[in-house]
């Protein structure tokens, strides 16, 4: 079982855009289901209130906007992750060129992976742009909630609580699969700065020693 949880947390660090879309897939499913309250995480929720039902309902809404706020954090971070990125791709290129082609490819490889890290964190956060999803709202339903006696009542609000909390919890798992998009396109940017700067030093030294050789060796 450990080995199986290590894993699909190894797969979820190195793929977070296809781990949230699988997850993400399954979500919707349990989310669209007529069955959802049948499911042993909400099947306690009607014997709650309506009015402690609708109060978790707000709560939900409120994190809502927490989680949104997280997400234009994450896209202000992106945007600087994508600057450094273009020019520190330059700058690392420009230094392969001077220590020889396999260096250049190693380099071209790692500034490669890294892009695809930003472009799949900058399609998950523009994720961000489509409306927002929200259960419980809408002048219709309060009407309708209001002409209800408690047990339906109970049970309307327990499905738009469990729908919320769903819909809050893909838009958790965009939220952190962006970042470790983010975070491994900076990581492997890092590295191709690492390797540009040992080949560099290390391309410079073989140049001094061949100067020095060809002035004190003899002809």
């Amino acid at each position: 079982m450990w080995a199986n949880d290590l894993v699909r947390d190894v797969v979820q660090h190195i793929f977070p855009f296809f781990a949230y879309w699988v997850v993400k897939r399954r979500l919707d499913e349990r989310r669209d289901s007529d069955s959802i309250l049948e499911r042993s995480e909400y099947s306690g929720y009607a014997r709650l209130s309506p009015d402690e039902l609708d109060g978790r309902l707000s709560e939900e809404h409120e994190r809502t906007e927490r989680l949104e706020d997280k997400t234009f954090r994450l896209s202000f971070a992106l945007t600087f992750g994508l600057a450094i990125f273009g020019l520190g791709s330059g700058l690392t290129i420009d230094r392969g060129l001077e220590v020889g082609q396999p260096v250049l490819w190693v380099l071209i490889g790692l500034g490669t992976t890294s892009a695809i890290y930003f472009w799949a964190a900058a399609l998950l956060a523009a994720g961000a742009l489509e409306s927002v999803t929200m259960y419980g709202l809408g002048t219709a339903r309060r009407l309708l909630a209001k002409d209800m006696e408690d047990e339906p009542l109970a049970l309307l609000y327990a499905r738009e609580l469990a729908c919320q909390e769903l819909v809050n919890l893909n838009r958790h798992n965009r939220n952190n699969a962006t970042y470790m998009s983010l975070r491994n396109g900076l990581v492997l940017l890092l590295a191709v700065g690492v390797v540009a700067l040992i080949a560099f030093v290390s391309a410079g030294a073989d140049a001094q020693n061949a100067l020095q050789c060809s002035a004190t060796c003899p002809r």
